[in-house]
């Protein structure tokens, strides 16, 4: 026996670690494994040896095409499922039984089938041959004494018993034998506490009858009396489960303990029970006697070396392979207890007793020093090595029914391995099995408090859903009150099939409840359920429970798998209202987890955040509606063959106990072509044994109509089997056949029902059996056979036992020999479920990042504490290769996760999938990383087994299109295969590879998807296009060669042919008749239906038109018009997908890339759609045609339009004005009253510089200066130039949006006609101006002042123009001048506008956009995603970000498109808030006041976001709201305000930093979201920079990635104006000449000369 470890200080002291030649491999299992393995190889007959045999004499072509249809035969009589070995054994089979015969006869008929069931003829007599052929030229007596010299069945029971080579070493090692050791009572000098001394004396005893014809002291003697009584206990069937020798050990222990006789008369009561009292009395009466006489033994009759038995002292469990002793940690803390208690009686007797000995302890003597360690050191011996402190006193949870925790504390428990194995339990072991039983538990008794609830107590939504029951059972009784009545987060641990889904039920009613509005109306948009289940058969079934359950209230819940719901709250695509649900901290959600029993169910409930007084319910096995018995069988057998057949047999064994007993059985096994394969065996047993009576079904009342039933099936084996009474069921066969099975069953047709383990998870059907056959199941994942699932046999035991006709089930698992304590130690004393996190943590970190909800390394640790696996490792540090000494240190494990995260971090950056700056611990996620998450893209692998090469090797000559790389032998050439497989509509055999081939499906759609947004992100347009392509083959299982209308199937197969045949395109097929097309295909009548399905097929045409805006960007409006007919069978209801791109051929690039949905009404109604985009391009300037290409999602054409840039002339660049440096002070007005309308003391730079143009001259102006440069006071200087030169003459001041003008009334005319000043929309003044030669004031009009002219090029240009137009005209006319001053942002052709505005060198005033009082950073962010509404709820947390890096504390704008984008926002941020420290950071104002302020609002929304320092802005709030939330945020008391875009252009409220939150609108035109005009994104970073508190502004512009480009350059560069009065000249050409301004063709020409338009037609003619 090894030493225990001891640190070399230790060892010194001690011969405790005498040198041994401690070898290594001694204990390594897996060299052993190997050893025993070869041994047996080189014992039996195998198949190699057979090989190396025929190959010794034959040449080797013809014996290797023997040998390979040998193999071929035991395939087709074994199946493929059980692996290469198994064939192998069967071929090894088949050649021990057919070596000396010449044909198939009876006996050998028998033998086969007794081995393997029903087997096809013709492989046995394939067989017969190929071994009669591959024995021929060996001779007959070679292969006999071959094969006597190797049978496995010639001599089962070789070699020597097990055990017997085992070498037992007694050596030990002696204290010097001077010293005794220090102990307090006098007849225990020499006590030796070893059983084992009792034991060997006992065996010595009854086995030699001269020692005990000797009379030997013992045997007549006082310790015989021990093992008497013992054995008069246990026959009188007292304590079952315990063998003699351990009662004896126990008690023996017991007696020679320090106890007094009370205290150990209570312990022996409660170990024995009632029962033994007589015994207790005479143990207790004769206990120094039977103490004396065991331990006083001569130490020769032990077999011991004298100084064993001094040296086993204190040793109160054998040492030597006598049994093993298993202690939970309870047990320990418990005997650790309870020594420290013997300890102090024993002090408090030594005081009391020898004082000497007080004494004594004072003085060191090295020697007793020594001893005293060396005795420490034996008892470290046997302690654990590795050991958690944990608080013994368990709490104790009101609602935790747990037995085994109970059990734990009791004392028996700590004497040994008593309740390790239920009580009752009964052992079987024969050759052929090993067998173990346990009984099934008893209830739970009732409690006083429990009460069933019934349902007609309940509320009426209630008894609606429960319809049909009558009262709730004793497990949803207990939970009711918390499930119904409380929104407490719930674990709920029980076992299958205790009713677990309706306490789920009971959940949602309470949510249903809380949005009930009286009138029994409920809200149903305010709430969202989920039902996550872990497998799809399951999530079917828990949708067709809650959708009947909740069909009579109209709601519906979402049934999902977690990996669709992982997918969905990583995307956030579609309702972002699901993921919002799940981040946002502001909305309670409730968490249910339901859960088979589970040992660790506080960890997942601290996982789960249940509050384990409230939430937590946990109920054992007692609580079963129907208890189970357990019964686990270890098939000895190692041959692969012979296990199959055992297994088999004991099956038909179990199968046919039930049957006699009336009862119904299932039989699970782990293949769909297993369940035929087991049922056919079980059939064949049966009629063999003639017991097949026993299966047939007694023929009821409606046998007759099931019968016909089944007949009408087209499966053939289900229709052969029903008559005998079984049936199948598996996911393969069609869901019309697998419902009668269900109800066959149900009805008791069925006595058998042979099925796969998706039974248990997705069917609700219930057996008095079920028998699991082997344990062995095909992982496609892995490509190889694991174990049985621990999760999957609870499921199965689950279905055993009906609750309203058994009074218990029966639960049966047949498993090979060396799994059988696995899952009897699973299923008896479960181990802790451990997280499986650390595997995908990676995978779920880029998940996170892609998503924004972790950004650096700090939020990623945060984000680690909310998982299960930081729950377990603090638990249990080791199992995560956590150091004890690491977690004393790090009790939060702050650093190791830390750790994890940055090395998680570095994987993904080497992946490319983010970036990670290690110094700054920041993440961000890339292209590459966003796509993996979205498609759920990980590192997974196929493997090729040989069975399958054949097979392989078959479809690749039949359905693969294309050449496989690699060929069948590799894994990618086998996914190759078996995806052209797929497409091709191939049908597929082998077990194994249906399922690879369901894998590979699932899968390959998926990673293409992916491919192709990786490819399109880096522009590479052949490859994306390919990728496209592949994406449609796949997924409508079409190759692109084939025809498009083959995706149709109401065409049949010989139309299709002929269209291939005769190359008719869908273009070609539109264009004729449908009498032509069905001369064509020589069908008269098909030739409508083919037209009708070409007109089908998605097509569109497109218009490209181009037009340069500068010399570095194009706009492209494109003009697509569906061309097809809608059908909502082929197209659905919503709209068809298409993909657009715009691609340079010659230099391989992408420009622009959208994805486009056309509606419905769209295609019904041929409405075209628009879209306009800007495509940037580079200098030289390119002369190559580029194409854009719009592929579709279903197949057709694929249309491209060609947009050539070569006829563009590119508009030039315009000169800037430099801002002069000095400013001039407002006295330079020279009037004290305009003097007294400014608040501040001097001009800025660039008002300096126009001052003496705009005040002492009346040029016409144009002013292109940036926002917030101070143009309204430019405006302001010429107003005052008219007040003070031309009293009485009128300034119009036009502001092109009504937001500008606030206070907007339509006066009188005569109001106007006073007015010094007007101030107006273009459209007002253009009406008002359009009659003007009857209008006064109009030609009294002195200046015209036009603010943001540069909205020229947008919607509301051509008003612009025409006034200005009319204006000039006017002037012409009249001659009187009428000064026009413009004012713009930076413009880039200004020239072009002040030639058309009539201004010559003097009066072009145009600067950069870099020259502002107050500097501007812009940070522009790109985010991903094709929906609108996720994107924006992405942009929540960077705008957070955003502010806290800032703007901490001063005010902050935010633009949004909408008013419902105002709201969600706020919500947002308010979330965000809430994490903080001090969640009111953003608001700077006493509470009460603005409690008081909250008070008015009436904004139900404002009020909430108000106390956190927020405010909204937006028209649909009231007039007061808005005048108070202004107000708040001008005076700076609320710091953040959420604006809709109108604001940036009415209101002046600067900001330190804007944050413009996505950059398109929703445009109810066009039903999509398009681009704010540039001039409003400018306009919003405007209102950064407060120009007299701040020396810089700061914008952040959060944009859809595809356009970041486009807004780096815009924003930076000026930008150039074009005309947009061609599309509406004939309407104002119309009002000139109803005003009379135009009578003829020459005036009309005339008149188009004066517009800007006719300058830009000459300049820019594109």
């Amino acid at each position: 026996m090894s030493p225990p470890r001891l640190t070399g200080a230790l060892r010194s002291f001690s011969t405790v670690s005498k040198k041994e030649d401690f070898n290594e491999q001694l204990y390594d299992l897996k060299t052993k494994r190997l050893k025993r393995r070869e041994l047996f190889a080189r014992e039996g007959l195998t198949w190699q040896k057979i090989v190396h045999l025929c190959s010794e004499h034959q040449d080797n072509a013809k014996q290797q095409a023997e040998l390979k249809s040998l193999l071929q035969a035991a395939k087709e009589i074994v199946g493929t499922e059980h692996g290469q070995a198994a064939v192998e054994s069967a071929a090894v089979f088949l050649f021990e039984t057919f070596h000396n015969k010449d044909h198939v006869g009876t006996e050998e008929t028998r033998a086969i089938k007794q081995m393997f069931g029903p087997f096809p003829s013709s492989a046995a007599e394939a067989s017969c041959a190929c071994v009669a052929r591959l024995v021929a030229p060996l001779g007959d007596s070679r292969v006999e004494n071959f094969i006597q010299s190797l049978s496995s069945r010639h001599n089962p029971q070789r070699g020597p018993s097990f055990g017997r080579n085992i070498a037992f070493s007694y050596d030990c090692y002696a204290l010097d034998p001077l010293e005794e050791l220090p102990c307090s009572e006098v007849n225990e000098e020499n006590v030796s506490l070893d059983f084992i001394n009792f034991l060997n004396h006992q065996q010595s005893g009854r086995n030699v009858a001269s020692e005990e014809a000797s009379g030997s002291s013992l045997n007549s003697g006082e310790g015989a009396i021990l093992r008497s009584e013992v054995e008069k206990y246990l026959n009188g069937g007292n304590m079952i489960s315990s063998s003699p020798e351990e009662l004896c050990t126990s008690l023996f222990e017991m007696l020679t303990s320090h106890k007094s006789d009370d205290e150990l008369q209570n312990e022996l009561f409660e170990l024995l029970g009632p029962e033994g009292l007589e015994m207790i009395s005479t143990l207790l009466q004769r206990r120094a006697a039977i103490v004396d006489s065991l331990i006083s033994m001569p130490p020769d009759r032990t077999g011991y070396t004298p100084d064993v038995s001094r040296l086993a002292i204190g040793e109160a469990k054998p040492t030597f392979a006598c049994q093993v002793t298993i202690q939970s940690e309870q047990e320990k803390q418990m005997m650790k207890l309870y020594r420290r208690e013997e300890k102090r009686e024993r002090k408090r007797g030594k005081g009391g007793e020898e004082g000497e000995s007080s004494d004594a302890a004072l003085t060191f003597d090295p020697r007793e020093m020594r001893t005293q360690r060396e005795q420490a050191l034996l008892t470290a011996r046997r302690d654990p090595i590795l050991s958690r402190e944990r608080v013994y006193e368990r709490i104790r949870y009101p609602n935790v029914y747990d037995c085994h925790a109970e059990a734990a504390k009791t004392p028996a428990f700590v004497g040994g391995a008593k309740m390790m194995l239920p009580e009752g339990i009964r052992r079987d072991n024969t050759k052929m099995y090993e067998e173990v039983e346990i009984p099934p538990n008893d209830p739970m008794p009732i409690g006083f408090e429990e009460k069933p609830v019934f349902i007609s107590e309940l509320d009426e939504i209630a008894q609606l859903v429960f319809k049909g029951m009558k009262r709730l059972n004793r497990i949803q009784s207990l939970v009711f009150e918390t499930a119904y009545n409380t929104n407490e987060n719930l674990l709920i641990c029980a076992p299958t099939g205790a009713g677990k889904t309706n306490i789920a039920m009971l959940t949602v009613l309470h949510v249903i409840n809380q949005h009930l509005q009286p009138g029994g109306v409920i809200k149903k948009d305010e709430f969202k359920i989920v039902y996550v289940a872990p497998m799809k058969a399951l999530a079917a079934e828990m949708t067709n429970y809650f959708g009947k359950r909740l069909e009579p209230l109209g709601i519906t819940m979402l049934v999902t798998t977690p990996e669709k719901w992982d997918v969905v709250t990583r995307k956030s695509v579609g309702d972002v209202a699901l993921s919002q649900i799940v981040e946002s901290t502001q909305s309670m959600i409730r968490i249910l987890g339901l859960s088979a029993t589970l040992p660790n169910y506080l960890d997942v409930a601290s996982f789960l955040h249940v509050n384990p007084y409230i939430g937590l319910f946990f109920f054992d096995s007692r609580f079963r509606p129907v208890p189970l018995g357990q019964t686990f069988v270890g098939v000895k057998a190692t041959n692969k063959i012979q296990q199959l057949h055992d297994m088999e047999e004991i099956c038909y064994n179990k199968v046919l106990e039930q049957v006699k007993d009336g009862h119904q059985v299932m039989v699970f096994v782990h293949a769909r072509n297993a369940t035929v394969r087991t049922a056919m065996g079980l059939i064949e047993m049966a009629k063999n044994h003639g017991e097949i009576g026993f299966f047939q079904p007694n023929q009821g009342a409606d046998y007759g109509h099931c019968e016909k039933q089944i007949q009408r099936s087209r499966n053939k084996e289900m229709k052969e089997m029903f008559p005998e009474g079984f049936g199948i069921h598996h996911a393969g066969m069609l869901r019309s056949d697998r419902s009668m099975m269900e109800s066959m069953f149900s009805k008791g047709y069925l006595k058998v029902l042979v099925c796969t383990a998706t039974l248990a998870w997705g069917v609700n059907l219930p057996a008095h059996a079920v028998i699991i056959k082997g344990t062995q199941i095909y992982d496609a994942k892995r490509g190889t056979l694991v174990d049985l699932g621990i999760l999957d046999v609870m499921q199965i035991f689950g279905r055993a036992g009906r609750p309203q006709f058994d009074k218990y089930g029966e639960g049966t698992i047949i498993t090979t020999h060396d799994k059988l304590s696995h899952y009897l130690t699973l299923l008896t004393q479960q181990n802790p479920i451990e997280s499986q996190f650390l595997d995908r943590l990676a995978d779920n970190l880029n998940a996170e990042i892609a998503l924004g909800t972790v950004t650096n390394v700090e939020e990623a640790v945060k984000w680690l504490s909310y998982t299960y696996l930081f729950v377990r490792m603090r638990a249990n540090p080791l199992a995560y290769g956590i150091n004890h000494k690491a977690y004393q240190m790090d009790p939060s494990l702050m650093l190791y996760r830390k750790e994890l995260v940055v090395e998680a971090g570095r994987k993904l950056d080497k992946a490319r999938m983010i970036r990670f700056e290690e110094r700054t611990g920041y993440y961000a996620s890339t292209d590459m990383g966003r796509t993996a998450s979205h498609f759920y893209i990980r590192y997974n692998t196929i493997e090729v087994r040989d069975e399958e090469l054949e097979e392989l090797d078959q479809l690749l000559s039949n359905y693969c299109e294309l050449p496989a790389a690699g060929g069948v032998e590799n894994g990618y050439g086998k996914i190759n295969v078996l995806l052209q497989t797929y497409i091709s509509r191939g049908e597929v055999d082998s077990f194994s590879l249906i399922s690879d081939l369901g894998y590979v499906a699932q899968n390959s759609a998926r990673i293409v998807r992916a491919l192709f947004e990786i490819a399109l992100r880096k522009r590479w347009p052949a490859m994306t296009y390919r990728l496209l392509t592949l994406c449609k083959v796949i997924d409508k299982r079409l190759w692109g060669f084939a025809h498009p209308l083959r995706q149709f199937p109401n065409l049949s197969h010989l139309v299709l042919n002929r269209l291939e045949e005769k190359k008719l395109t869908v273009d070609k097929l539109k264009e004729m008749r449908k009498d032509e097309i069905g001369h064509m295909l020589h069908h008269v009548n098909v030739g409508q239906s083919v037209k009708q399905c070409a007109h089908q097929i998605p097509a569109i045409t497109m218009e490209a038109n181009i037009q340069p805006i500068t010399r570095t960007v194009l706009r492209v409006r494109l003009v697509i018009t569906p061309d097809f007919r809608w059908h909502d069978q082929v197209h659905g209801s919503v709209g068809e997908p298409w993909w657009l791109w715009v691609e340079d051929p010659i230099n391989d690039h992408i420009y622009h890339s959208e994805h486009i949905l056309l509606q419905k009404k769209q295609v019904v109604s041929e409405e075209p759609q628009h879209i306009v985009f800007t495509i940037p391009i580079f200098e030289p300037l390119p002369l190559s045609t580029t194409s854009g290409r719009c592929p579709t999602a279903g197949w057709g054409q694929r249309p491209s339009a060609s947009l050539t840039s070569r006829t563009s002339s590119y508009p030039r660049d315009t000169p800037h004005t430099a801002a002069g440096p000095a400013a001039s002070p407002v006295t330079a007005l020279g009037n004290p009253e305009f003097e007294s309308l400014f608040k501040f003391t001097h001009f800025n730079p660039i008002q300096t510089q126009i001052f003496h143009t705009l005040y002492h001259t009346d040029t016409n102006v144009l002013l292109g200066a940036p926002t917030g440069s101070g143009k309204t006071i430019a405006a302001e200087m010429a107003m005052f130039r008219v007040f003070s030169q031309y009293p009485g003459a009128k300034v119009v001041y036009i502001a092109p949006m009504k937001a500008l003008l606030t206070g907007d009334v339509t006066p009188d005319m005569r109001a106007i006609s006073q007015a010094d000043l007007i101030v107006t929309t273009p459209e007002k003044w253009d009406g008002v101006s359009r009659s003007w030669q009857n209008r006064s004031y109009v030609q009294k009009v002195a200046i015209l002042i036009i603010d943001e002219i540069h909205l020229l090029g947008e919607d509301r240009g051509p008003v612009l123009e025409v006034i200005v137009s009319r204006t000039n005209f006017i002037s012409s006319h009249t001659s009187k001048r009428v000064r026009v001053v413009g004012l713009s942002t930076a413009l880039a052709n200004a020239r072009d506008l002040a030639d058309w505005l009539g201004i010559g060198q003097v009066g072009l005033f145009n600067f950069r956009p870099s020259v502002r009082p107050v500097p501007l950073e812009v940070h522009i962010h790109g985010f991903p995603g094709q929906h609108y509404c996720p994107r924006m709820a992405s942009m929540n947390k960077p705008t957070f970000q955003a502010i806290r890096s800032h703007s901490p504390a001063k005010p902050v704008l935010i633009f949004v498109s909408s008013r419902r984008q105002t709201r969600l926002t706020a919500l947002d941020l308010i979330a965000y808030l809430a994490t903080e420290d001090n969640p009111k950071q953003w608001l700077h104002q006493d509470e009460r006041e603005i409690e008081a302020i909250i008070a008015t609002v009436r904004d139900s929304n404002l009020k909430l976001t108000l106390a956190f320092g927020i405010g909204m802005h937006h028209a649909g709030l009231h007039e007061r709201d808005r005048k108070t939330v202004e107000e708040l945020f001008v005076n700076c008391k609320i710091q953040v305000l959420i604006a809709t875009s109108t604001l940036a252009w009415g209101v002046n409220f600067p900001a330190h930093l804007v944050v413009v939150k996505g950059t398109e609108y929703y445009d109810g035109k066009t039903r999509r979201y398009v681009d704010y005009p540039i001039t409003d994104v400018l306009q919003m970073m405007g209102r950064a920079g407060r120009p007299q508190f701040d020396d810089q502004g700061k914008a952040v512009i959060l944009v859809h990635d595809i356009k970041k480009d486009f807004y780096k350059k815009f924003l930076y560069e000026p930008f150039p104006v074009e005309s947009s009065l061609l599309s509406v000249l004939p309407d104002h050409l119309n009002a000139e000449v109803a005003a009379g301004t135009i009578s003829s063709k020459q005036d009309a020409m005339d008149y188009i000369t004066w517009t800007y338009f006719f300058r830009r037609l000459v300049m820019n003619p594109r």
